[in-house]
């Protein structure tokens, strides 16, 4: 899509974190384009992603 920009947030500066990032990014692409549901969606209303 022209002018698109995917940014990755992540809180926290932990050893390996761009390795975790890198591995949640995939897996949302490969749902996304699986028409499945992505993971770690934020709740908008409550402004952070809900834990089960």
């Amino acid at each position: 899509m022209p002018g698109l920009f995917v940014s990755p947030h992540m809180s926290g500066d932990t050893v390996g974190w761009r390795d975790h990032l890198a591995d949640q990014f995939q897996d949302n692409y490969e749902r996304w384009c699986a028409g499945e549901p992505l993971l770690n969606i934020v709740d908008k209303r409550l402004g952070y992603v809900p834990v089960d």
